[in-house]
């Protein structure tokens, strides 16, 4: 009963985003805007847009500028270093607490 539940408010939620005309899938870039992005990537040496580079790139590929930032923010998160999980950063964290602020029993000191 708890999963027909479930599976019922699901699909009353998506039947109401289609109502309202939210895409089930994201729209897909054309060929000509995916090698104009790519191309645009490949040239920036420091992989962020420049100030008006941003609305140019919109106004040739016909995207908005909210698309273009996405794909060069995807794009910074598929390179090399960037895939660190928030629980890697949480553990390395709280190893690092632990270490610095135990006492001679091993005990967390609280009154650093």
């Amino acid at each position: 009963p708890e999963y027909e539940q479930k599976k019922k408010k699901k699909a009353r939620f998506l039947s109401a985003r289609r109502a309202y005309g939210a895409p089930s899938m994201p729209p897909k870039h054309t060929a000509s805007q995916q090698a104009a992005l790519a191309k645009a990537w490949r040239e920036s040496d420091t992989k962020y847009l420049k100030p008006g580079q941003k609305k140019e790139l919109a106004t040739a590929t016909k995207l908005s500028e909210s698309q273009v930032y996405i794909y060069f923010q995807n794009q910074r998160s598929k390179l090399p270093g960037a895939k660190k999980t928030e629980t890697q950063k949480t553990n390395r964290n709280a190893a690092a607490v632990a270490k610095s602020h135990a006492d001679d029993d091993g005990r967390l000191c609280w009154n650093c």
